[in-house]
């Protein structure tokens, strides 16, 4: 998580969704349904992004609690599990004062993009997704049932994506 921290200058913990926490010549947005029957525009995406010399590592909201109750990500889980390989971990724990609450953040590091992939395909094909973010040095990546979201470090890192996608989007329809 110090790297999101460091990199992007996003935390995962905040209530505002990481993608409102940076300007938006650092980001983009792609709705779900451009990727529905398109798998290799999605491995295109995440290749792009997450591919190469940089590690990758995820990083997913686990559960939070206090002292009355516990709510974990069940329904998430098996999405999660059955695709990464779920080793070398450490858990985070950030409180929220306001609201006496404890939540619990995992970070796996080192896992490969075709585990990225595997996950991704899982949630375009309506798996549940977990509050979860992809990222190397350069890039981080999140998706959900409505979007996927891709980051960049910096505004020049942004623009092949963004092109890629304009391309892609415009050739497709």
């Amino acid at each position: 998580m110090e790297r999101i921290e460091r990199n992007f200058n996003i935390l995962l913990q905040e209530d505002e969704h990481p993608y409102f926490q940076v300007t938006e010549d650092k980001r983009v947005y792609i709705p779900i349904e451009v990727f529905e029957g398109k798998p290799t525009f999605l491995k295109s995406i995440v290749n792009l992004t997450l591919a190469g010399d940089s590690e990758i590592d995820v990083t997913f909201y686990k559960y939070s609690y206090s002292n009355s109750y516990k709510v974990a990500m069940k329904p998430y889980k098996h999405t999660l599990y059955k695709a990464i390989k779920i080793k070398n971990w450490k858990e985070y724990e950030f409180t929220d004062p306001d609201e006496d609450l404890k939540f619990v953040f995992v970070t796996v590091k080192n896992i490969r993009v075709d585990e990225v992939i595997r996950y991704c395909m899982n949630i375009v094909k309506g798996k549940s997704s977990a509050h979860i973010a992809f990222y190397n040095d350069d890039y981080l990546l999140t998706i959900s049932s409505d979007y996927v979201h891709v980051i960049s470090r910096t505004p020049e890192l942004i623009i092949p994506i963004k092109e890629f996608y304009e391309d892609a989007t415009s050739t497709h329809q």
